[in-house]
C-alpha cells in the first residue's frame, strides 16, 4: 500500500480508533469532542463553515480510504 493509502486509511479509522474491537463507534466520538469544543466557542457562522468542511473532508477521505482497501465501509 503506498504512503498516501496509509496515510488516507490512518484518517479515515481516526488514526486506528476505529479499529479498537469493542465499540469502536463510541470511541470514535471521543474524538468528535475536541471539535465540538472548537466550535463551541466561535460565531455560529464560523462554526458552521468548520462543520462543513469538516464534514466535506470526511466523505473525501472515506471514499479514498475504500478505494485504498477495496471494500465498503459498514
Amino acid at each position: 500500500m503506498k504512503f498516501r493509502d496509509r496515510a488516507v486509511v490512518l484518517l479515515a479509522t481516526g488514526f486506528t480508533v476505529g479499529n479498537i474491537p469493542f465499540a469502536p463507534g463510541s470511541w470514535g466520538s471521543l474524538l468528535g469532542l475536541p471539535l465540538w469544543l472548537a466550535t463551541a466557542r466561535v460565531e455560529p457562522a464560523a462554526a458552521a463553515a468548520f462543520v462543513l468542511t469538516v464534514v466535506g473532508a470526511a466523505v473525501w477521505v472515506a471514499d479514498e480510504a475504500e478505494r485504498a482497501l477495496g471494500q465498503k465501509d459498514a
